[in-house]
């Protein structure tokens, strides 16, 4: 990947499939703008909450823009959002 710096993102929150379903396709929508890679994609769905982690390979300085976005987006659906660089 050209991109220097590789991240975490993790979701998490209440929820089942469907909202697992929900999760996924708005963090894709909120970080289709970001020049970045997937590297990975794990999600979990157990006792009535949801996790979904993601590796993406971005520019170290798009980070903090991304967990803001992220935020933002997730809140209204209660979920939590954490990125790390790695």
């Amino acid at each position: 990947s050209a991109f220097k710096s590789q991240a975490i993102l993790l979701i998490s929150g209440p929820g089942g499939p469907a909202e697992l379903e929900t999760a996924k396709n708005v963090v894709n929508e909120t970080l289709s703008p970001f020049s970045l890679v997937i590297e990975d994609v794990q999600s979990i769905n157990m006792a009535d909450r949801i996790i979904l982690a993601m590796q993406i390979a971005c520019d170290e300085a798009h980070l903090s823009a991304i967990e803001k976005d992220l935020k933002m987006k997730c809140a209204p659906l209660n979920l939590d959002v954490a990125a790390e660089l790695l």
